[in-house]
């Protein structure tokens, strides 16, 4: 059976998209700046909202925050963020929720907030958000690359796998497994020789 090495130090497959993903955070579109109040109506929105989510700030003030949102699971969250940011006063809150653009498609959204606070009193909240749908589809990429490159590694039926500099797996195909009858937890970690068994494994063939 023939094996192939792959070198722990070289750059795995999906590693090549990764300055993608750097690069879309750089061309990210403007930030939307906004500010709710204490009944969670909208006080003041940046203008670039309309860039973003293509509502001018004006058909949008007076509202309840919630009428951006999707119905997306992270909306919880996101409520749950409020009330407290509402309820102590005090901190800083970020997290990504689903926004809903004024033609009806999602937009994946990055928040940051904090209460605004006058004379002790807790008035609303403010922060700034920005579209994150170009870093998503990076990361998307990245995943579909990495799960491409497991099927293909572990499709092959020659033996496959990574070791560090002392020798020892930090991944194994398929075929390594069936090879040594241990699981794949098992392997990590060991050398091919620690595990193979005298007459059944031509281990001078794996270091």
């Amino acid at each position: 059976m023939r094996e192939v090495v792959v070198d722990a130090d070289a750059p795995v497959f999906a590693d090549k998209l990764k300055p993608a993903l750097g690069a879309a955070k750089i061309r990210q579109r403007r930030n939307r700046t906004g500010r709710i109040d204490a009944a969670h109506r909208f006080e003041y929105l940046s203008p670039s909202v309309e860039t973003v989510l293509g509502y001018r700030p004006e058909e949008l003030i007076g509202r309840p925050y919630d009428v951006l949102l999707t119905g997306d699971i992270t909306d919880e969250r996101v409520h749950s963020l409020t009330e407290v940011a509402l309820d102590r006063g005090d901190g800083f809150s970020t997290y990504t929720v689903l926004t809903r653009h004024k033609d009806g498609r999602a937009v994946p959204m990055e928040v940051v907030e904090s209460p605004v606070v006058v004379d002790g009193v807790v008035k609303g909240i403010q922060g700034f958000a920005r579209d994150i749908t170009e870093r998503r589809r990076a990361e998307e990429a990245i995943q579909a690359s990495e799960a491409s490159y497991r099927s293909l590694f572990n499709s092959v039926s020659e033996m496959v796998y990574i070791q560090d500099r002392h020798g020892r797996f930090l991944s194994v195909n398929d075929a390594v497994v069936r090879t040594f009858g241990y699981g794949r937890e098992e392997l990590l970690g060991q050398s091919p020789t620690a595990l193979a068994a005298p007459g059944l494994n031509d281990t001078a063939t794996l270091e």
